[in-house]
């Protein structure tokens, strides 16, 4: 049995091996013939997501800030909802502001009521997933909506529903769709792509959450 080499690297000061894989192909594939190009993605989707973060708005970032400050100031509550990767965009930025913070955020996170979901898509339909969950929503509470494509039906359900209760409403989506003409503050990641978009909300979520956690430090 042939062993295979190791190289010890360095991970809060325990030496760690790490196998080494198989080296390049000549024509830069890894493996056998139907092996794929290792480097050829990374060069494309990294300048793009690049691309598309130095594209950010400070105006925007901020008004966020403001807006939140201002409902947790109120005890206002901040319902935030997603669908897919964007549902699970919305539970990460819900943890966050509950559980990081400690500053005292009333965030409720729709899509982590699967029962109730399944339930209200089942027998009412999947386009009233969200709305029929809003029922404690109150003039002043803020609406988080997260599309990727902009286009969701659900979410633009739940958008509409919260400015027609008076609530404040903030949109994430990419270039096109519908959804940051409806919102009080959007926030459009410059891109069509959709993990490219994706990775901006994550982005934007994470830096929110520092960006609170300055200002509940000082």
């Amino acid at each position: 049995m042939t062993k295979q080499k190791t190289s010890t690297g360095k991970t809060g000061g325990r030496g760690v091996k790490t196998t080494q894989g198989p080296p390049p192909n000549s024509d830069g594939t890894i493996g056998g013939r139907k092996g794929y190009k290792a480097s050829i993605l990374p060069q494309i989707y990294l300048p793009s997501l690049s691309s598309a973060l130095l594209s950010f708005s400070l105006m925007v970032y901020d008004r966020f800030i403001e807006e939140l400050i201002g409902a947790n100031e109120r005890r206002a509550r901040v319902f935030v909802f997603g669908n897919g990767g964007s549902a699970a965009t919305a539970s990460h930025f819900a943890c966050d502001l509950n559980f990081c913070l400690g500053a005292g955020f009333r965030v409720v996170c729709l899509n982590d009521n699967i029962p109730t979901m399944l339930a209200v898509g089942n027998d009412v339909g999947y386009g009233d997933i969200f709305v029929r969950q809003m029922g404690l929503f109150e003039p002043g509470d803020v609406a988080i909506g997260i599309s990727g494509s902009g286009n969701s039906g659900n979410i633009l359900r739940a958008i509409v529903h919260a400015k027609e209760l008076g609530g404040v409403t903030f949109g994430w989506s990419g270039l096109g769709g519908v959804l940051a003409g409806l919102v009080d503050i959007a926030f459009v990641v410059d891109s069509y792509d959709m993990q490219i978009i994706e990775d901006c909300h994550l982005v934007m979520a994470h830096m929110l959450m520092r960006g609170l956690g300055e200002h509940y430090s000082t």
